[in-house]
């Protein structure tokens, strides 16, 4: 490559960054300059490792993903560290590969390009694996993320107005790169050596080698032969989430209906915060059948698009846009809680302020570990027991709607208020995530006295908030990051609640559209707590009220104290327990799932079958209709488990007590569920049992609530004294030709369990495409919930 005749350029001088995730990613970005660059130094605070260069009239900076470290969240840091270095780039190109989502609409083949474009509902990229946008067993619509610069949307348009003329140059770059890069030609370009083979969505790869040729040549969807080998160029919708999609079905499923082109890991983490476009080059098809042969020549085809797009852009249009370190928004400020009767609700608004916290005293803020109390309490919760609060109007108007700022969830003791307040914090979780907004939140729990105060309360809410800014990198305002480097520094200064609520108000302002929830409100103390109660009062009634901001109470219906919460915080909507749900407490108490870590109990014969693995993809894994067999472990006695249906399946394995750690009697074996909903940590599912071979001739079983459940290939069997189930046989087609399931299996529609996804699993198969549809039907008439 022709050395740099010019003087050093400065870190300004760069106007285009170049992302790319993975290493082949990067050596064809670099392939493609013009020329490069001498290295330049980075600030502190930048880990990046770049490549500079030149492609055509502009000054680039690639760089790359950490190795081994992938995601929305990678990417978003990769690009905010970047920025304290290069202070004069105008806009980046997020360039690689990606498994890509043939249909009959858009004709994709190994080694094609996809870019993103937006549509009227779509900024071109759409986040799939968070909250509702994977909801009920497809992909929902759920906010918009930004569009790239209409810089790069009107070079777009140029080059595909110059395509259907000419063909693209890309097939002539990548020849070039094999001409300078001899290394690179055996698999960076074409070879017809290598199959493009796309199987039928519902048909599994056979075998453990990378190759298909165990597989079953038949199962090919039948194609057109195309006119010659260059990559064709698709523009449309990109997904983009945390797991890798590799199976077919689920591919298919979470498509269906928005015509995504492609699945990536990348792009949901830059295009909210950095405006971008996003390049893929198709390497798979996103199912079982993938593989690594294309990835290399998907990367230059890529890379050939990202050169051949940046020669429609002018350099000099470049160099007018504001570059991305400008410091162009404002927030409200709230200097001293000693004058909030004059300053609340009348902040001035002041420029932009960023403050450090450095990640030592970001972990002083709080004890509290919120998460972690969240996971813990909605593992508890029972499906289709709290869908009705979700649905109810008055909810849906305070979450999505916003038609008032102020709701009150009341009910008795053990009416399942926590349970519908895990739910709501989920959904407000799940929206806040499409609005770029936080959920912030806490629970009251009477056995937790040392939490139940203002102060303590008050510190969790500013560690949430000060936790959604890192993460966002949007930096904290000067007076909050100075006291809390006071308060939890390396000479502390103890904060009381006055000193909290000042840090707490201006992050308040600073952060609008914020949904708070609280539950348990009645189990505080009132002389401990009355100053956030008074607080609470004025941020959502008073004069300091924020338009968009929002909170959620659970609670008795009088606080201890008061007259109760309507008179304190007037105005307030209200939902009722009492009036609106039949609890099923009796299920709740008796059902336990007990997740397996390292220890499993001390059953070490069960821990060390190499046949049950922790999921590294957990995400493709538990997937709607996923049969499967677990390591389970269960109190005796629970639920009037029969032992025998551990054992009854077929397992070498046989069961055995145990005693926990507390020295509780545990019952450790193996069981076999269904998922019928699939979340980000955990998954919904339903038992497999034999009732000791008798079916739901068991006394005591309702048969209105069991199917037969078979595999493919046997005949569905029901006994003579067997009552009849009125919901038809389900067929599940096995992951290998060995599996088998008892002739007594009966699918349980009347338990559900928590399964954590740090369990040890192994497939069994999938429910049929056959009987797919009557699983979903009896899975939404039982739970009134739609997969």
């Amino acid at each position: 490559m022709a050395a740099v005749p010019t003087p050093l350029l400065k870190p300004h001088d760069y106007t285009v960054a170049w992302i790319c995730a993975l290493a082949i990613e990067m050596a064809a970005a670099e392939a493609m300059l013009d020329a490069r660059h001498p290295a330049l130094p980075t600030v502190p605070g930048d880990d990046n490792t770049y490549i500079a260069g030149r492609v055509g009239s502009h000054n680039v900076i690639i760089m790359c993903l950490p190795a081994g470290v992938y995601g929305t969240t990678s990417a978003a840091n990769v690009a905010s560290q970047m920025r304290l270095t290069f202070k004069g780039i105008r806009f980046g190109l997020m360039v690689g590969i990606a498994g890509g989502v043939p249909s009959a609409d858009h004709d994709i083949r190994l080694g094609d390009v996809v870019v993103s474009k937006p549509t009227r509902d779509s900024g071109g990229v759409i986040q799939y694996d968070y909250g509702k946008a994977v909801s009920g067993g497809h992909l929902e619509r759920t906010g918009v993320l930004n569009k790239p610069p209409t810089m790069l949307l009107t070079a777009v348009t140029a080059l595909q107005s110059a395509h259907i003329a000419d063909k693209s140059r890309i097939p002539d770059l990548i020849a070039d790169l094999a001409e300078r890069r001899p290394r690179m030609r055996e698999k960076f370009t074409y070879d017809s050596r290598r199959e493009d083979l796309l199987f039928e969505a519902q048909y599994n790869h056979i075998g453990p080698a990378i190759t298909c040729n165990g597989c079953d040549r038949h199962r090919l969807v039948t194609r057109a032969p195309r006119d010659g080998n260059d990559p064709v160029i698709h523009y449309g919708l990109i997904a983009s989430g945390n797991q890798v999609i590799k199976d077919g079905w689920t591919r298919d499923r979470l498509a269906r209906g928005l015509g995504i082109m492609c699945f990536e890991m990348e792009a949901a983490g830059l295009v909210d915060t950095f405006p971008c476009l996003v390049i893929r080059g198709i390497c798979d098809y996103a199912d079982s059948h993938k593989n690594k042969q294309w990835q290399e020549y998907a990367a230059a085809t890529a890379a050939g698009y990202a050169k051949e797009l940046l020669s429609m852009v002018h350099a000099v249009h470049v160099a007018d846009t504001v570059n991305l370190s400008s410091p162009t928004k404002k927030i409200p400020v709230v200097r001293s809680s000693k004058a909030l009767s004059k300053s609340w609700g009348s902040s001035t608004w002041l420029p932009w302020q960023h403050g450090d916290l450095d990640e030592a005293i970001f972990r002083r803020i709080s004890a509290y570990e919120h998460e972690n109390v969240h996971r813990r309490l909605a593992h508890k919760r029972v499906l289709g027991r709290v869908q009705w609060f979700l649905d109810h109007p008055d909810f849906k108007a305070w979450l999505e709607e916003k038609k008032f700022s102020r709701l009150w969830c009341s009910g008795k003791i053990n009416s399942g208020k926590t349970m519908i307040a895990s739910a709501a914090i989920d959904a407000a979780k799940s929206r806040s995530k499409e609005h770029s907004a936080p959920t912030v939140f806490f629970y009251c729990e009477s056995d937790r006295p040392d939490e139940l105060n203002g102060s303590y309360i008050l510190s969790s809410l500013i560690e949430q908030l000060c936790g959604y800014l890192r993460a966002k990198d949007r930096g904290y305002p000067n007076d909050v990051a100075d006291a809390l480097n006071r308060f939890f520094g390396k000479k502390r200064v103890i904060p009381d609640f006055d000193d909290l609520k000042d840090v707490f108000i201006q992050l308040f302002y600073h952060i609008p559209d914020t949904v708070y929830i609280i539950d348990g409100l009645d189990a505080l103390n009132p002389d401990q707590s009355k100053d956030l109660f008074e607080l609470f009062r004025f941020l959502f009634c008073g004069s300091g009220s924020a338009s968009d901001s929002r909170i959620l109470i659970f609670s008795r219906e009088q606080l201890p104290g008061y007259t109760g919460i309507p008179l304190f915080m007037a105005g307030i909507h209200r939902i009722s327990t009492t009036s609106n749900v039949t609890p099923d407490l009796q299920t709740l108490r008796n059902r336990k799932a007990y997740s397996i870590r390292g220890e499993s109990c001390g059953v070490y014969g069960l821990s060390l079958d190499w046949r049950y693995q922790v999921q590294i993809s957990p995400g493709e894994f538990f997937v709607v209709g996923r049969v499967f067999a677990i390591l389970w472990h269960e109190g005796r006695g629970q639920q009037g488990t029969v032992i025998s249906d551990f054992i009854s399946q077929g397992e070498s394995t046989q069961g055995q007590f145990t005693r926990g750690r507390f020295g509780e009697e545990i019952f450790s074996g193996i069981r076999r569920m269904v998922v019928v909903r699939a979340m980000s940590e955990s998954a919904w599912c339903l038992p497999i049992t034999t009732y000791s071979g008798q079916g739901v001739a068991e006394p005591g079983i309702d048969p209105a609530k069991h199917a037969i459940i078979y595999m493919r290939g046997s005949v569905p069997t029901c006994k003579a004294n067997e009552p009849r189930m009125n919901k038809e046989p389900l067929e599940v087609e096995p992951a290998r030709p060995d599996e088998k399931l008892d002739e007594m299996s009966r699918l349980n529609f009347g338990k559900v369990y928590t399964v954590e996804h740090n369990v040890k699993v192994r497939p069994i198969g999938m429910i049929s495409r056959s009987s797919m549809a009557k699983f979903r039907g009896y899975v939404s008439n039982e739970f009134r919930l739609g997969i």
